[in-house]
Formats: C-alpha cells, sequence, structure tokens
C-alpha cells in the first residue's frame, strides 16, 4: 500500500476542503496529514507537525528563510519514494524547495494559482514567475479550474489532473423552497473576512438596499468591517463567525453573494448551487466556470455596485425569474462534483 502525504499550511484546509477526500483515499493509501497545528487534525488520521511561516512577511529575514527550509528537508529525507500532495501556496512553496534532490513524488493541488487573468499584471507575472521555476521540481498537477488547466497546459506542460473543485457533501438537500410571493429576498455571504473576498463592496451594496437584509459567515477578524457598518448606521447586514453547519441550513439565505476577486472553485458556490440558491458573483476564473450568467446567478465586472443592486431589486420582485434560475441551479452541480467521485479520479491518477 502506498503511501500518501497531504501537506498543508493550517489544518482549517484540510478540516474544510480535503477531509472527506481523505477518508476515500485512505482505503487504498496510507495517509498522514503534515500541517503547523496538527491538534485540531481528527485523531483517526496519521499525523506529522511541521514547522512554516504563517505569512509571507517572515519569509524577507533570509535566516528564518533558510531556517524553515532546512527543518523541513530534515522532516522529509525519511520519507525516500513516497508521494506528497501539497496543498495551499506556502506550504507548496516550502516543500518543494526543500525536497531538491530527495527522491520524492511532488503533486502540486492547486486550489487557485496566486496569479490569475483579472490580477494587477505586476502581481500576476511576479507569482508566475515563481510559480514557472518551481514547475521544474513539480511531478504533476490536480487543477480545478479551467484557467488553471490552460496555464499547466501551455506554460508548464507537466502532467495534470482536473477535477472539479474539492467536492460537495451528498447530504446537502437538494430540495428547493420557493420563496412567497410577497417575501423580501435574504443575501447570503459566505468567505473569510479579508480584503479580497469583496466585503468593502458588499456592505457597499447593503447600504443601497436598506429594506434587504445580508448575512454574512466566515473565519478571520470581522471587525474592521463592523466598524464600517456601525459608522454607516447600517441594520441590515450582520457579520456572523464561521458556521460549518451552513451548508445544511438552505432558510438562512436564498440568495448567495459572492465578490471574492480571486477564487480556485468556490465551494460554497457549489453548494449553494446545488440547493437550488441563485448566485451573484464577480466574472472571475473558477466562479465563471459553473455560475452561467442569466441561468442559474448573475455575473458582474469588479466595482459594478449599482448594477449588482439593480439586480438584486430585480430578483427580489420578480419571483417568476427567481424561481426559474433556482430550477437552473439543480441542473448544474451533478455527481462529478461529489467527494466519492473526485476521491477515485484522484486515486486513479496516483496509481
Amino acid at each position: 500500500m502506498k503511501n500518501i502525504n497531504l501537506v498543508f499550511t493550517k489544518s482549517m484546509t484540510f478540516n474544510l476542503f480535503f477531509k472527506e477526500i481523505a477518508k476515500e483515499l485512505s482505503k487504498d493509501f496510507k495517509i498522514k496529514v503534515w500541517c503547523t497545528d496538527t491538534e485540531y487534525i481528527d485523531d483517526s488520521f496519521n499525523k506529522q507537525q511541521i514547522l512554516l511561516p504563517t505569512n509571507w512577511i517572515k519569509l524577507l529575514n533570509p535566516f528564518k528563510f533558510i531556517k524553515y527550509v532546512a527543518m523541513i528537508r530534515k522532516f522529509i529525507k525519511n520519507s525516500h519514494n513516497e508521494i506528497f500532495i501539497l496543498n495551499t501556496p506556502l506550504a507548496s512553496h516550502f516543500f518543494r524547495i526543500a525536497s531538491i534532490n530527495i527522491p520524492i513524488t511532488k503533486i502540486y493541488f492547486v486550489h487557485g494559482f496566486r496569479f490569475n487573468s483579472k490580477e494587477k499584471k505586476i502581481v500576476y507575472f511576479f507569482h508566475l514567475f515563481i510559480e514557472y521555476v518551481l514547475s521544474f521540481i513539480t511531478d504533476k498537477y490536480i487543477v480545478i479550474n479551467n484557467e488553471d488547466e490552460n496555464i499547466i497546459k501551455k506554460k508548464f506542460k507537466k502532467r495534470f489532473l482536473k477535477i472539479n473543485g474539492v467536492g460537495v457533501n451528498s447530504k446537502i438537500n437538494n430540495v428547493i423552497t420557493n420563496r412567497k410571493k410577497n417575501e423580501k429576498i435574504n443575501i447570503g455571504v459566505l468567505s473569510a473576512y479579508r480584503k479580497n473576498k469583496g466585503y468593502e463592496d458588499i456592505i457597499k451594496i447593503s447600504s443601497l438596499l436598506k429594506n434587504i437584509n445580508f448575512n454574512c459567515y466566515g473565519y478571520d477578524n470581522f471587525e474592521k468591517y463592523q466598524k464600517k457598518i456601525k459608522k454607516l448606521s447600517l441594520k441590515n447586514i450582520k457579520l456572523n463567525k464561521f458556521d460549518p453547519t451552513l451548508k445544511f441550513k438552505q432558510k438562512k439565505y436564498n440568495l448567495l453573494l459572492h465578490l471574492s476577486k480571486r477564487e480556485g472553485l468556490c465551494v460554497s458556490i457549489i453548494e449553494s448551487l446545488k440547493q437550488g440558491i441563485p448566485v451573484i458573483a464577480y466574472d472571475i476564473r473558477g466562479v465563471n466556470d459553473i455560475v452561467i450568467n442569466g441561468y442559474n446567478g448573475y455575473l458582474f465586472e469588479f466595482n459594478q455596485i449599482d448594477q449588482i443592486a439593480d439586480k438584486i431589486m430585480q430578483l427580489n420582485d420578480d419571483i417568476n425569474l427567481y424561481n426559474q434560475l433556482q430550477l437552473n441551479c439543480l441542473n448544474t452541480i451533478d455527481d462529478t462534483f461529489s467527494h466519492k467521485y473526485l476521491s477515485i479520479k484522484i486515486k486513479n491518477f496516483l496509481l
């Protein structure tokens, strides 16, 4: 039985996005999970705690950079001929550098390259250059959206697997509940409280639609956004802590607003569509793979605040249009997005 090592910067990525796939893979492989905070990993998994910088700023010190690489290299020297599936940019970058000339197989599971077509050119080429150099010490890639697939094909020319994201829970209810004619639409936002997730724009939209409720759920600190909401005296937008059970509570929201400016293939969008919940989002990589404009939601360019607000009001007022979008959503997500299907694809790719 082959040894498969799953590498993450933090346990949260594993627990949120890879745990179910790991359970399926464990039927055919010996799985070990590597991350900085293994205390949050289920004890049913074999674990290896590693030391990694938690952000890129710490790497400005060259001595710390060398220290981290040396420590990781020490960990993997005893892993000859094993397979490492690398997740998250920080962990994947360090492991590839640290493993130079050590006979292991390195597979980068890309949850979305740091560079994308909507990024500023200087940022795009900076991160593209880094990944291009690292591609020479990468054996294979796993990608989850069309744009990243084309990057691998045209620029890196490496063996790769393209799959539909990181999996959706099969227990999620896909029986829609139609809104009543005079029932106001309820907006859901499921994103980490970070600038690139579009919260500044979400707050602007909520200020234009004070008769519509916005319920936001995410991890990280939302204090700075809460202060802005208070300053604007907004009563219709609520910031909540991350709720891992929200995917099973369809009635919490009936329209997903997702204004992130960088994604791989967003889990919250997939789960919403599976439940018949239309999506309004920015037209970016990964999102435009599954959100079809006018069919199961609507796509907008960055900063089209007024147009987004108008579309929300249209869906609030036109119940027939909204109900048709719901039905279309149910036809978008099929079994190729399930954990079981994806794990079979990954298993065959590893054999």
